[in-house]
């Protein structure tokens, strides 16, 4: 069997073309590098409409020479071997580096992500080595990265190139937070290795050295030093798997009815739910990046959130404001009263949006609020879009692996 053919390099699967187009809607913009394969995945890219929204450059660093000047600029040593994790790892730091820079002076930057790729694959001659490539993504949060071991002539150059081009575009798509897509499946016999390492503000906020993580609308970490002075007035709260239009104009309502910015927060710990992995955790958080600010807390209840960012409106669903009034969640009525005296203290108060119910229509006004929590709860008037992250959920047909079970590491 050839290596490959014109016309099968030239064909491009609607499935990955489909991919793509998804990720030319994202506010994300790009720098690629790659070595020793890539080219098909970059033709991919650009024969889908829209990329010069996505791809601010690409690079082919296919001497050696240039493969070390960029690894050289990312601060890596030369690579004992040419394929590896480090190698992907150090192109994605490089290329991340590049798109700040390529941005630094636009009117609406955007956010960046770098990704770097390198590969031996299927070529017009007999290799002796293994068929495999590394792929790995990079932004403010971490990176990224995939090694996978291909079968070697089981499938022709153009079927490698597809199965690299498939893992672009699952990678990139959690870091454009993109987040119904499954990974590629793989051949009976063939190696994946997919890990995560957290860049060092997410991993300090992990290990609890920092206890709010704030990112901009770009995706870059707020210092602690400014953090404050950004901090907005309200927040949405949510696991944000996924996040949907629902959240998007839920803050937007509720920053016209305030008058000061609203930001979306996530905690990892649920009181409901499993917890979300580091990668998780990045993925869910890039679905923000071009919209409005993002705070990562460890603080699953309000009770908790109030002290961690006091004076604060928790914007939140008629749902969620029912959940709040449990007294379950305070083992009893006794602690929950302690806990709303914690949430006035600290100057923190609740504006509730109404949500659509099984049955009807249901707001504020439906729940039954005790007189003496009337200052703690406002109505958000004229708000209604009925739409859940469940409901998205199920319209993907399968479930994504973003808890703390997860397998990548």
């Amino acid at each position: 069997m050839p290596a490959f053919s014109g016309d099968e390099m030239a064909r491009f699967p609607s499935d990955l073309a489909s991919i793509i187009h998804d990720l030319h809607q994202t506010p994300h913009r790009t720098v690629f590098h790659f070595a020793g394969a890539g080219a098909w995945t970059l033709a991919l890219v650009h024969s889908v409409p829209g990329s010069s929204r996505t791809v601010l450059e690409a690079t082919d660093l296919y001497h050696p020479a240039s493969l070390q000047e960029a690894l050289t600029q990312a601060g890596l040593r030369s690579p004992e071997k040419a394929v590896s994790l480090e190698i992907a790892s150090g192109l994605a730091a490089a290329a991340h580096t590049r798109a700040q820079h390529l941005v630094r002076k636009d009117e609406n930057p955007g956010p960046t992500v770098g990704i770097g790729l390198t590969a031996t694959l299927a070529t017009d001659r007999p290799k002796r080595g293994e068929h495999h490539f590394a792929l790995a993504t990079r932004d403010a949060l971490g990176t990224h990265q995939v090694e996978v071991h291909l079968k070697k002539g089981f499938r022709t150059r153009a079927g490698e190139e597809e199965v690299v081009a498939q893992w672009f575009s699952y990678l990139a798509g959690r870091v454009f937070g993109i987040l119904r897509h499954t990974a590629p499946k793989h051949a009976e016999g063939e190696e994946v290795n997919e890990t995560f390492h957290e860049g060092d503000a997410f991993g300090a906020f992990l290990r609890r050295s920092t206890e709010v993580l704030m990112l901009d609308a770009r995706g870059e970490v707020v210092p602690e030093a400014h953090a404050q002075a950004q901090r907005p007035i309200a927040i949405v709260s949510g696991s944000f798997h996924p996040m949907h239009e629902g959240h998007r104009q839920l803050a937007a309502a509720a920053q016209a009815h305030l008058g000061g910015a609203v930001a979306y927060e996530m905690a990892p710990l649920n009181a409901e739910k499993a917890p979300t992995a580091p990668l998780g955790i990045r993925n869910r958080v890039a679905q923000a990046y071009g919209d409005r600010p993002m705070l990562l807390t460890h603080e699953p209840l309000f009770t908790d959130k109030a002290t961690a960012l006091p004076g604060t409106v928790f914007v939140v669903g008629v749902d969620t404001a029912r959940r709040v009034l449990e007294p379950r969640f305070y083992g009893g009525e006794a602690g929950q009263a302690e806990a709303f005296q914690r949430i006035r203290s600290n100057g923190c108060r609740f504006l509730v949006a109404g949500r659509a119910g099984e049955d009807a229509f249901r707001t504020l006004a439906d729940l039954d609020l005790p007189e003496e929590l009337n200052d703690l709860f406002e109505a958000l008037p004229g708000f209604r879009i009925d739409v859940s992250s469940t409901e998205v959920r199920q319209t993907w047909g399968h479930i994504t692996g973003e808890t703390s079970n997860s397998n990548v590491k």
